[in-house]
């Protein structure tokens, strides 16, 4: 029957933070003698966190040996030192001290069940809960280089003593208390712990040790090769190496879409991707069952039950329906740590195969690392974007990166209808009403409003100021990636289907004005702390520069007058009014003419003359109401 290996608890955003500095370290450092990468990192590790000392003391056939970070106190060495000694055999779980003033924590440390060191950190104030999940993420990143195949001999005038080595250099674990001094490697192994310390392999028994090991560092290797590519396509990559490497019939990650926005908006959650050995699958079919097996799509509901997982694993594909024998199955829960609390966003799967071993385990857990911080990764920037895109053209535009990169970085002219929108008499409502909460509280939830009604009428959030918003409709993000969702692969095509648009300031117009008599009526329903809540919307036309001013990935901006155009009208417009230019109204008239076979569902009165930023005279504009 299927089980699933282990959840691993939510821990502090730190610990990931840290966890992946590390796991960077160790894969640019893969041809760096291990005992380098190991200082290296303990070095790192220290630094990040400041004020907190880590070591390692390993055995090997060579003898024991301890490795200090820089920032490790030299006055805790040889009193941890004597209080380790003849201690280590009987570690079997977290070992707890307090010496020389400090907290010390440490995990032990196995292969193949014999004990073979501590890994352990130190420092002044008491460990929070989460200190041994820092020491297990650690040991799974340095695997490679905590058990890697036995040094080579110290050299012949010995290690240093354990009160006087030099930063960062490997000392000896268990100073006698008389001397302060190591005994020779194979006092070491005799006087402390005979037990387990394995006698040195024969030549042939060695090599073979080594294998494992090299096969270790060169999974890790090319998996991270595969993530660093841009987009999601190095999943399936690296699930093929894993699947290879466990000896698995099927490795699979099932990925759990879970973009959103704040408060009042609706969230959206549901199985987004199947990541398969050969590549991504669709989610349609997958998303089906699970709904009509009552699981809603929501991965979190079923990753912690067996039952349910042979739901979840069923409507993959990957085993047969629930009830029937299904095969063994291992898996790890994946999250996005750089959230708080730590959210699920899936699942890695190994089906079939025999059980893993420890050694196989650890690294499964470490490529789950690796997949979670890509999809993290992934589920940061859709998120962002999907507050300003609707979320299929949030979607296209992650997943083809090149596409996405043409889109936010290549700033461009073109001719967009620019829409600024602010509560009416806003700063007077904040003092009327005395409660700055209720006030802020309602502005906050109006520009959730706008921010959704943008992306649903296919405009480009582009920025609010707490009491107002900018917003874009217009190429490239109006019907260019929504447009090109199924007809765009490359940089190329994407050019070529711009090329192939025509201009369409009416129609941009047109969806611009339908937006803000939707937001005006949502207004409505809302109030200020009691206060009705009023927005007033200026309207216009024009050539500006679009691009990304580096606010982050995916953030587009207009630059231009016709930005300061909109705010003007804006500010002219009454309560609950729309106010457009001259621009706006003859795109509008131009497009009732050409495209509709209708009347216009509003009406555009004449308002009188405003004065328009760098204009030599007042130009005309129009008030917008909407018919019936």
């Amino acid at each position: 029957m299927a089980r699933a290996r282990r959840s691993r608890a939510r821990i502090p955003s730190y610990i990931g933070e840290v966890d992946t500095l590390v796991g960077d370290y160790v894969a640019e450092n893969v041809d760096t003698p291990p005992e380098d990468t190991l200082t290296g990192v303990l070095d790192l590790v220290n630094e990040y966190l400041d004020d907190v000392g880590v070591w390692v003391d390993l055995k090997r056939s060579t003898g024991a040996r301890s490795y200090f970070s820089a920032g490790f106190p030299d006055t805790l060495r040889t009193p941890l030192a004597e209080d380790l000694a003849g201690k280590r055999s009987d570690i079997s779980d977290v070992y707890a001290a307090e010496i020389a003033g400090l907290h010390v924590r440490a995990a032990p440390l196995e292969r193949d069940g014999v004990n073979v060191g501590l890994l352990g950190i130190a420092q002044s104030a008491p460990f929070a809960e989460h200190a041994v999940e820092l020491l297990r993420r650690l040991e799974a990143r340095l695997e490679s280089v905590l058990y890697a195949p036995d040094d080579p001999a110290p050299p012949a005038d010995g290690p240093p003593t354990a009160e006087a080595p030099p930063a960062g250099a490997p000392n000896p674990t268990d100073a006698t208390p008389e001397t302060g001094a190591a005994p020779p490697d194979e006092d070491i192994q005799d006087a402390n712990e005979p037990e387990d310390i394995a006698e040195a392999p024969a030549a042939d028994e060695k090599q073979e040790a080594k294998r494992p090991t090299v096969e270790r560092h060169t999974l890790r290797s090319e998996v991270k090769e595969a993530l660093d590519r841009e987009g999601l396509d190095g999943i399936g990559d690296a699930l093929a190496l894993l699947q290879t490497y466990t000896s698995s019939e099927r490795a699979a990650v099932v990925y759990l879409d879970d973009y959103y926005e704040e408060s009042t908006l609706p969230h959206s959650r549901g199985i987004n991707t199947v990541f398969v050995a050969d590549g991504a699958v669709t989610d349609a079919p997958v998303r089906s069952y699970l709904l009509n097996e009552g699981l809603g799509g929501n991965l979190i509901a079923y990753s912690g039950e067996v039952g349910d997982s042979e739901h979840a694993m069923a409507a993959l594909g990957i085993v047969s329906a629930p009830g029937d024998d299904a095969p063994h199955y291992d898996s790890v829960t994946l999250e996005d740590r750089t959230r708080h609390p730590n959210a699920t966003i899936g699942k890695l799967f190994l089906v079939g195969g025999a059980s893993l071993d420890p050694s196989e385990a650890d690294v499964v857990d470490s490529v789950a690392m690796q997949i979670e911080t890509k999809l993290a990764h992934y589920h940061s920037m859709k998120r962002e974007l999907s507050v300003s895109l609707p979320a299929g053209q949030a979607e296209f535009l992650i997943r083809r990166p090149d596409i996405g990169h043409w889109v936010f970085d290549s700033p461009r002219q073109v001719e967009i209808a620019l829409v600024q929108g602010g509560i009416h008499d806003f700063a007077d409502i904040v003092q009327r009403v005395g409660d700055p909460q209720a006030t802020i509280g309602g502005a906050r939830g109006w520009v959730d409003r706008m921010r959704s009604l943008t992306t649903s009428h296919g405009g480009y959030f582009d920025d609010d100021a707490g009491d107002s918003a900018t917003c874009m409709f217009g190429p490239p993000f109006y019907e260019a990636a929504s447009a090109a969702l199924d007809k765009v692969e490359t940089v190329a095509d994407m050019e070529e289907f711009m090329d192939a648009v025509p201009p369409d300031a009416g129609r941009y117009a047109y969806g611009a004005v339908m937006f803000a008599l939707d937001a005006i009526a949502a207004a409505s329903d809302s109030d200020l702390g009691g206060e009705p809540l009023q927005i007033s919307v200026g309207i216009e036309v024009s050539a500006v520069t679009v691009g990304n001013l580096s606010r982050g990935a995916g953030s587009l901006t207009a630059i231009g007058d016709g930005v300061s155009h909109a705010g003007r009208l804006q500010e002219t417009a009454g309560p609950g009014q729309i106010a457009i230019g001259p621009n706006c109204h003859a795109a509008i008239e131009s497009y009732r003419g050409a495209s509709l076979a209708t009347d216009l569902p509003f009406e555009m009165t004449s308002g009188g003359n405003v004065q328009l930023k760098d204009a030599d005279e007042p130009a005309a504009y129009y008030v917008v109401t909407a018919r019936g």
